[in-house]
């Protein structure tokens, strides 16, 4: 008795795995998603802790009733930015306002006197989730 596997029809794996718009836009999402949830714990791309904020800043967001915790929150405007665009076969996430992507890059390079707080990218975790919604569309496609 001959013992076999039925495999999927391959002639449909380049279509399948070809990304779409929607694909596209649905990567683009999950990526704002893991960095707003990251950096809201307070962590940065590594999984760090942000470098605290100074005394008098702290004690400005003390007054003004926002919590200790470094999240790059105060009025909720630059996180609340982030979007996504595709543009040909990749999802591109931004800041599409100039202060937003300002403020941004400041933050996660450290620019002047503000500590570096590296938020803005994906580890391998992350993009261990985003392969998982690729092979997720490429088995819906293949049936």
């Amino acid at each position: 008795m001959a013992t076999n596997v039925q495999l999927p029809d391959l002639s449909k794996l380049k279509a399948a795995s070809t990304p779409d718009k929607e694909l596209l836009t649905k990567i683009g999402f999950k990526a704002i998603e893991l960095v707003e949830n990251r950096t809201g714990k307070g962590k940065d791309v590594d999984g760090k802790m942000f470098a605290p904020y100074s005394k008098k800043y702290e004690a400005y967001r003390v007054k003004k009733g926002r919590q200790k915790t470094v999240n790059l929150e105060f009025t909720g405007q630059m996180l609340s930015n982030m979007t996504n665009n595709v543009e040909g076969n990749t999802a591109v996430v931004l800041f599409p306002e100039a202060k937003n992507d300002l403020k941004a890059r400041v933050h996660h390079t450290g620019e002047g006197k503000q500590p570096k707080r590296a938020f803005f990218a994906l580890n391998d975790e992350d993009m261990n989730k985003i392969v998982t919604i690729l092979g997720d569309h490429v088995k819906a496609k293949l049936g």
